[in-house]
Formats: structure tokens, C-alpha cells, sequence
């Protein structure tokens, strides 16, 4: 399974609806949502943050803490701080959806343990745009 096309598939067009009211174009938020999708899920699977402590804010801020978005942006082609911006609002809106579908942070590690097909994640993020 992979889990980052199931969120795209059932939160992509509020993700990049976010981000656009955000100042984002639609090919910029299309590939941020790709790239910081996949550098979230990386971050969640290595086991860097603890998502049984705090609230969501206080889980999104540990994620976006461990994301390198100096790099994220460079790659987006935005500003540190439009990627910062962007994160702080698409990252408690994953988290929530990854929960909603595993109940508890052990259900979520399962569930990351096996991520395969990230290839296909810009082709779905361009689908969005075509509903």
C-alpha cells in the first residue's frame, strides 16, 4: 500500500487548495505537495518523532523540525519561508488523515514499514489538477 497516494487520493485537492490560498501556484504547491509528502512520510518512518507525545500541533512542529527545508524549497523553487508556511499548514492535515486511518502511532509505524511506489507520487499530485 501506499499511503502518501491514499492521502493524495482522499485530501489531495484540500492540500493544494491550502497551499494555493498560501501564495502557491498550481504547479508549485502540485510539486511541494509531492516532494514534502514524501520527505514527511521518510521523517515519520525513520522514527524521529514520537507521534504518541504531545497534541498534533506540537507533532507537526517535531515533523517540520526534522524536514530539511532549506532543500525542500531550493528544489521547489520558493522561498524558505513560503516552505515553512506551507508545511506548517499540510502537515497537521497529514498527520490527522494518517491517524484517522490507523488509530494509534503503533498502527502508523505498521503502516509505514513497507513504502513503495513513490515514484508514481508526482503523477497523482498532477491528477489533481485535472478533477
Amino acid at each position: 500500500m501506499d499511503i502518501l497516494k491514499d492521502i493524495l487520493a482522499t485530501k489531495g485537492g484540500e492540500l493544494l487548495g491550502t497551499l494555493q490560498s498560501q501564495g502557491f501556484g498550481a504547479e508549485q504547491a502540485q510539486t511541494f505537495l509531492g516532494e514534502s509528502g514524501e520527505r514527511i512520510l521518510d521523517t515519520l518512518k525513520s522514527g524521529q518523532v514520537d507521534l504518541g507525545q504531545g497534541d498534533l500541533q506540537q507533532q507537526a512542529s517535531a515533523v517540520i523540525g526534522k524536514l530539511d527545508i532549506a532543500g525542500l524549497a531550493a528544489k521547489v523553487g520558493i522561498s524558505s519561508d513560503m516552505a515553512r508556511q506551507g508545511l506548517a499548514s499540510i502537515v497537521p492535515m497529514i498527520l490527522s488523515t494518517l491517524k484517522d486511518k490507523v488509530g494509534d502511532s503503533a498502527g502508523l509505524m505498521a503502516l509505514l514499514g513497507d513504502k513503495q511506489g513513490m515514484g508514481g507520487v508526482m503523477d497523482m499530485t498532477k491528477g489533481l489538477f485535472k478533477r
